[in-house]
This record gives structure tokens, C-alpha cells and sequence, in this order.
């Protein structure tokens, strides 16, 4: 039996790859000198000759967060992959245009999200344990929503 992770490994290896080797949006050096691992380590990552470990990823989303914040690629590949979807902590009270763009931001990954399982349902590809795992998911997403509603509305008033 192969390695559960495999398909998930090489995704997120192919979108590392994508960034660093091909659009060359952060430089492989920097990431080898923040991960404390060799240049050629990185570029191991990258081609897929060396698979990356939960901790090496979470770091790599750390490197990427500092140098970029607005860039969430890498963790929104973990969080669609398990239901959930990546939010910016706002530091301090955020204005009317921040809460709107989260609010736009926020809708559009949710109609993503909600559409890509709708798809995979319609297509019969969800498992009954899959489909009870969505389910949960969107049930507390529902929570979630109001209990943010709730503060947002108290904050406004």
C-alpha cells in the first residue's frame, strides 16, 4: 500500500516548484537559509526527489508569510484540502473598507469551496465518511459565521 500523503506531497511539491523554480517569486537560498537545510535540499523540494515533511511545510508557510503575507497560496492548500479557509488577523480595529474587502474576500472562497464540493457530490466522487466530514465542517462554518456576525453587529452598533 502506498503512502496516503503521496498525492498531497506531490501537489504541494508542484506548487512549490511552481513558485520558487519556474515564477521565481521568493528565492530558493533565502528559503534554504530560513529552513537551515542546504540549497540543494531546497531544490530537492522542488523537483520532487525528496518528499516535504509537515514540519518543512509549516516553515516554508512561515517563510512565505514574512516575506509576503497577502500571499496565502500555500496555506490555503492545506485549509481547501481539509474545509477550512485561511483568514488575515487584523491587528487593531479594521476599517470599514478592510471588513468590506474581508467580507468580498471571504465570499468569493466560500462559493469556491462550496462549489468544488458541490461538483465532486454531483460527480459521486465524496465518500459517505467524506460527505459526513463536509457536513460537520459546514455546520460549524454555519456556527462560526453567526457567532462573527453577532460581534460584528455588536462592534457596529
Amino acid at each position: 500500500m502506498g503512502n496516503p500523503n503521496s498525492s498531497l506531497s506531490s501537489e504541494f511539491q508542484s506548487l512549490l516548484y511552481y513558485k520558487l523554480t519556474f515564477k521565481k517569486e521568493y528565492d530558493k537560498n533565502e528559503l534554504a537559509i530560513f529552513l537551515g537545510k542546504a540549497p540543494d535540499t531546497v531544490q530537492r523540494y522542488c523537483s520532487g526527489r525528496l518528499p516535504v515533511t509537515a514540519d518543512t511545510a509549516r516553515d516554508i508557510i512561515r517563510f512565505v508569510a514574512k516575506k509576503n503575507p497577502k500571499d496565502t497560496e500555500f496555506l490555503e492548500f492545506f485549509c481547501l484540502e481539509v474545509g477550512f479557509i485561511p483568514l488575515p488577523i487584523s491587528k487593531g480595529k479594521p476599517t470599514k473598507e478592510e471588513r468590506e474587502k474581508d467580507e468580498i474576500r471571504l465570499s468569493i472562497l466560500n462559493g469556491q469551496a462550496l462549489k468544488e464540493i458541490e461538483d465532486a457530490f454531483e460527480d459521486g466522487k465524496l465518500e459517505r465518511l467524506e460527505l459526513k466530514r463536509i457536513e460537520k465542517a459546514l455546520t460549524r462554518l454555519q456556527e462560526k459565521a453567526g457567532e462573527l456576525k453577532e460581534k460584528i453587529r455588536k462592534e457596529v452598533l
